[in-house]
């Protein structure tokens, strides 16, 4: 006989899948910062339970002009099934597609994404994949590289040329060797606009024991331009920055 999930399976469910969620108000700001241009064509590349397109669709709400066409990905599909129906203020598109995988050659005016916080000790990607993405670094990328930092790269690839992505994930790629050629790589491409850490006692994500960073990226940044740091206790001092 068949028997429902208990909560420890949700649980064990979301920690395979490296699924930490975004609290409400983080993603407020995030969206916010990511969307202040009134981007067309945003990128969702690891949707969730959908907590961005809230803010999203609130920031469209308020934008009566501003009608976003967001396209997502999300290989949940418990997640996905819930996510069928899109807010109104939106044209939504939602793929079953791994992201890194994706064949996608859009290019995006925005993205807001938290991604999935997997060690690479449980990825399955080919050497073919690796290759892919020691050629857009310019050298070879650490195989001991986690899940997010792999996103992070192909983030930067698919935003246009005025666009700009709010990333959430651990802040321990900045401090990590698997990170040293990731940052060397955007620091060449101009790419960082800002650092957002928080405070190493704030526990931004539940369930997970982590301390996290905003990585805000930014294709029209000028040669010279600053890149701006803070650091944070909780989404309170994080929304009077």
């Amino acid at each position: 006989m068949a028997t429902l999930p208990t909560d420890n399976s949700a649980t064990d469910s979301r920690r395979r899948l490296g699924q930490v969620f975004t609290p409400p108000a983080v993603a407020d700001w995030m969206a916010a910062w990511a969307c202040e241009h009134s981007p067309r064509r945003l990128l969702e590349p690891s949707v969730g339970e959908g907590v961005f397109l809230k803010s999203i669709a609130a920031l469209a709400s308020d934008r009566r002009d501003w009608h976003p066409r967001v396209f997502a990905h999300e290989i949940d599909e418990g997640l996905r099934n819930r996510l069928r129906a899109a807010p109104r203020e939106m044209d939504f598109t939602l793929s079953g597609k791994d992201f890194i995988l994706s064949h996608d050659r859009r290019r995006y005016d925005a993205c807001v994404a938290n991604p999935p916080y997997v060690r690479h000790h449980t990825l399955k990607y080919d050497a073919e994949t690796y290759r892919r993405f020691d050629e857009q670094v310019g050298e070879r990328i650490s195989r001991m590289t986690n899940l997010y930092g792999l996103f992070l790269l192909r983030i930067w690839d698919r935003l246009g040329a005025d666009g700009r992505a709010a990333v959430i994930m651990p802040s321990e790629w900045l401090n990590a060797d698997f990170g040293r050629p990731l940052k060397r790589f955007l620091l060449r491409e101009n790419a960082i606009d800002a650092v957002v850490l928080f405070a190493d006692d704030a526990l931004v994500f539940d369930d997970a024991l982590t301390t996290a960073a905003i990585l805000l990226l930014r294709r029209d940044r000028a040669v010279g331009d600053a890149v701006r740091t803070a650091i944070v206790r909780d989404s309170a001092s994080l929304s009077r920055l």
